[in-house]
């Protein structure tokens, strides 16, 4: 017999363990890429991992929503295909199976008194409050430093920027700050970046050097790299808890470090130069302890002295590895819309002969469970949820809530996500979900009999 409190747990936390084994697939796809995208730019594969980034914060449904309203939609399907059943295995590995009834005890009850969901709930918030206090102390003290030392007005380091953009024609808004307590030059800020400058770097530099230092932190400003940086520690703050997410983020330094390097290269600074340039700089630096400040002592050292003296020209993304990477993209949208399928195939066979599932229209998220014969319908937050049935006529009853809201209905179905719901059966026999008048949610249910109204839910309850 499953217990009531560990069915409940899972179902809370199984939205969370498919969405971070659908993006670990995508990691590893962007992985696989990479590897064999490793003689092309670096800018390609710094791309390719940050699109892996960001899709942890973009849970397949969202997608799938995306997806809907660009109306690409697969059609309904009354069999189960082997493509589907296999995306749906692939992509939601972790979902709850179909249980007996009797296997099942209320979950409605176990799941208010179940205190395992609110310590994990408390000990992700503590983490995630850890690491984004501990980045805060730190961007709070550079940007104090920043304030009260005041931008460069004369001095070499002027000098070898106006150089650096007359060379290359790169017109940028950077403004020189000194810094007597960072050791190694960094770039801070997105709209208006501050290039900081450690107090007396140019004392030991030649001029042809600290224009290259300087030249490596314009390119990272033009690139827009601590955006990039920001989503990155959101992310890591998110999922701390995943230590894939880290290892993502080291690999996004390393190529953001060496797009740069092949920018400055391809601008025309000699590589023994630049090369020089920065072990100078490592011989007095700490390196930027803030992932959002872009350095130019960042990624494996020996090896990027061994890239820049060997200056190999990287090679163009040619037709045949464009068509790979829309392949890849094409093939996890096909999965995507292939489990979707399979959801809709497997919920209409629950239905029994009367019934029949119409393709979801909407972004709301409700989770499926078998609850004794019922089926129990979460929905969370305010949604667009479109009608699909076109009968205003039918008897019908009217709620509207503010916020989420539980139904449970006379109709069994597996644990799934999914964006919207409708179940018809005729006329007068349907429940559907859609978005009122004021951003209300409504929930209509059909069902009449010689005038008289027979409701199709078992159980309602506002903000469960």
């Amino acid at each position: 017999m499953i217990a009531a409190s560990s069915f409940a747990t899972w179902a809370t936390l199984n939205p969370l363990a498919n969405h971070l084994w659908q993006s670990t697939l995508c990691a590893v796809l962007v992985g696989l890429l990479t590897l064999v995208l490793r003689g092309n730019r670096a800018q390609v594969r710094y791309s390719l991992w940050l699109i892996a980034i960001v899709k942890f914060l973009v849970p397949f449904s969202l997608l799938m929503g995306m997806v809907s309203h660009l109306g690409v939609r697969p059609a309904p399907a009354r069999l189960q295909s082997g493509l589907s059943v296999t995306a749906s295995a692939i992509t939601e590995p972790f979902n709850l199976p179909i249980v007996p009834t009797a296997g099942v005890e209320s979950t409605s009850r176990a799941a208010v008194g179940d205190p395992i969901p609110p310590i994990l709930l408390a000990t992700w918030l503590c983490g995630c409050i850890v690491v984004l206090c501990c980045w805060w102390m730190r961007w709070w003290r550079i940007t104090a430093e920043v304030h009260a030392a005041g931008p460069m007005q004369e001095g070499r380091e002027l000098e070898a920027l106006r150089r650096f953009r007359s060379k290359t024609g790169i017109e940028s808004r950077i403004i020189l700050v000194p810094s007597p307590t960072l050791q190694e030059p960094g770039v801070l800020g997105i709209r208006r970046p501050v290039l900081l400058l450690p107090v007396g770097i140019s004392e030991r530099l030649a001029d042809d050097q600290l224009e290259a230092i300087i030249g490596h932190e314009v390119c990272h400003a033009r690139r827009r790299d601590n955006l990039a940086s920001a989503i990155q520690m959101a992310v890591e703050a998110a999922f701390w808890f995943y230590p894939l997410v880290w290892w993502m983020g080291a690999r996004l330094t390393d190529e953001r470090e060496r797009a740069c390097d092949e920018e400055v290269l391809r601008l025309g600074c000699k590589p023994q130069v630049y090369a020089e340039s920065i072990l100078r700089v490592c011989e007095f630096y700490l390196e930027s302890p803030l992932v959002c400040i872009a350095g130019v002592t960042g990624s494996n050292l020996k090896k990027r002295m061994e890239r820049i003296m060997n200056h190999r020209i990287p090679k163009k993304l040619g037709l045949g590895k464009k068509l790979l990477i829309a392949a890849a993209g094409t093939a996890l949208l096909v999965v995507l819309m292939a489990a979707s399928t399979q959801f809709r195939d497997e919920f209409a066979g629950k239905l029994g002969p009367g019934w029949q599932w119409i393709d979801p229209q909407g972004d709301s998220r409700m989770s499926l469970d078998e609850r004794g014969g019922f089926l129990r319908i979460t929905v969370t937050g305010y949604h667009d949820l479109w009608p699909a049935n076109r009968t205003y006529n039918a008897p019908r009853l009217m709620r509207e809530v503010q916020g989420d809201f539980t139904v449970e209905t006379k109709i069994d179905g597996p644990n799934r996500w999914c964006g919207g719901l409708l179940v018809w059966k005729d006329q007068n026999n349907y429940v559907r979900l859609e978005r009122g008048i004021h951003f209300k949610n409504e929930v209509y249910f059909g069902g009449a009999n010689n005038g008289e109204f027979l409701p199709l839910a078992r159980d309602y309850a506002a903000g469960d």
